[in-house]
């Protein structure tokens, strides 16, 4: 069976000939570029060099995986990212303690030189005490511009020219809620929920409006070579919701809704709808099917009420569960190689009768994951990821 065919296969809740893998296509199926860089030199050192890692997100300091690294691994799916706008150019400054830089949002980025891993925000262009008009004056990008999809088709041609694999497609930016949050910050937006909602709403409005351009314009140029898009919006916690399911329900689920239905009623062809976010989202995931998603990731399973066994019988008649895979919070961190091994076995058996799974981490591989954990879950889910 051809990649593309077996994540499919699995999508329509049957069994292909095997489980399948996806590392490496998406934002949060990915690997960190020091993991990356350890493991081509413990497993591949000369024939690809550990010293020249190509960066694929910046923010994450993800790798861009070799594709044939991906061939080794089996992976079924490949990814293709929306570029930035064809105004932006990155530009890295630095001081004597962080790396820093302004995305096109205007949100500014920090990373510490020592033992820095990854970039956080460091400041929120629309905190502080606005009005609905600053958010509608804003010089937001232009989620139409073209460019944000050049070169897509070309990777695609390179590397799919027969169909053979699955394609993933990032989009404009994180999802709605969560870009809200950046622009606005964590603390102000969720006292705008509280206590000045209009604001919320057109904060959320004017983002939403911003996806369907995007939306409209990159179906139009390359979505008939697409096969799922990437939606990643955090709601979640380590214990529970990160805010109540009735002000989801108010501020992030008509709007999620809306853009969800505007790409498949958009798609030239078949296409699913990718979800994340970390955290303890059981309570939400029967909102999540009435907004339209059709995968879940990372399906973070040591958070609060996230029971793999549980998830699987309630939602895996109707819901692809991709993720799973093994902990970043207890055995990829903590646990011995026999302990992955035992994890990755309990996790295919749950998950994968049926269908309705596409194994990938419990989110990226992160830089303290070691070289021989990497080789444990690919030799684990050769000898567990069948039927």
């Amino acid at each position: 069976m051809e990649p593309r065919e077996r994540v499919l296969t699995s999508l329509h809740h049957e069994e292909p000939d095997r489980v399948p893998r996806d590392i490496g296509s998406l934002p949060v199926t990915g690997i960190h570029a020091e993991a990356y860089s350890k493991y081509l030199k413990e497993y591949k050192d000369g024939e690809l060099d550990p010293n020249q890692v190509e960066i694929e997100d910046v923010i994450q300091q993800l790798a861009r995986v070799d594709d044939r690294i991906l061939e080794e691994w089996k992976v079924d799916t490949r990814g293709v990212w929306a570029n930035p706008g064809s105004d932006w150019e990155l530009g890295i400054d630095e001081d004597q303690s962080h790396y820093r830089f302004i995305d096109e949002w205007g949100i500014t980025w920090g990373m510490p030189k020592r033992s820095g891993y990854y970039y956080d925000i460091r400041d929120n262009p629309l905190s502080g005490e606005i009005e609905r008009e600053d958010i509608l004056d804003y010089p937001w990008p232009d989620p139409a511009d073209t460019y944000r999809v050049a070169g897509i088709a070309e990777r695609v041609d390179r590397i799919n020219a027969e169909r053979r694999y699955f394609i993933s497609m990032t989009g404009l930016g994180p999802g709605i809620y969560e870009l809200s949050q950046w622009m606005r910050g964590y603390k102000d937006l969720w006292i705008d929920f509280l206590k000045r909602g209009e604001l919320a709403h057109a904060m959320m409005r004017k983002i939403t409006d911003l996806k369907l351009e995007f939306w409209e314009m990159a179906l139009s140029e390359v979505g008939h070579l697409v096969d799922t898009v990437y939606m990643a919006d955090d709601i979640g916690n380590q214990n529970n919701l990160q805010i109540s399911l009735e002000t989801y329900r108010e501020f992030i689920k008509p709007y999620q809704t809306e853009v969800f239905h505007f790409i498949k009623d958009n798609s030239p062809g078949e296409i699913c709808l990718f979800y994340h976010s970390d955290g303890a989202i059981a309570g939400a995931i029967p909102d999540l099917l009435e907004a339209g998603i059709e995968a879940l990731n990372p399906v973070q399973v040591s958070a609060a009420g996230m029971d793999p066994g549980r998830l699987n019988a309630e939602f895996g008649d109707r819901l692809t569960f991709w993720g799973a895979g093994a902990n970043p919070h207890g055995t990829l961190r903590n646990g011995s190689l026999t302990e992955l091994d035992e994890e990755i076995k309990s996790r295919n058996d749950i998950f994968a009768p049926g269908g309705g799974w596409v194994f990938a981490p419990i989110h990226n591989l992160q830089p303290d994951v070691t070289p021989e954990k990497i080789q444990t879950i690919i030799e684990a889910m050769d000898k567990y990821g069948g039927y």
